[in-house]
């Protein structure tokens, strides 16, 4: 899955840091269905600094994915 690539520290040089998958449907528990976001996540997602995107994504979104 995405979230065994990543890194230490937010990409440099621009690079997106998202762990969108382009299946975008929330499911019925409020979740996208690609990326396991809720859509208030994904709602604030541009909002949220480099370091708030990583511990998302590095602390809450792989345990979601175990139902």
């Amino acid at each position: 899955m995405w979230w065994m690539n990543i890194g230490n520290s937010a990409p440099r040089g621009g690079e997106p840091l998202t762990p969108c998958v382009k299946i975008c449907r929330l499911d019925a528990s409020g979740l996208c269905v690609g990326c396991r976001r809720s859509a208030d996540e994904i709602m604030r997602w541009r909002d949220m600094s480099p370091d708030e995107r990583l511990q998302l994504m590095r602390e809450e979104l792989p345990g979601r994915w175990d139902g």
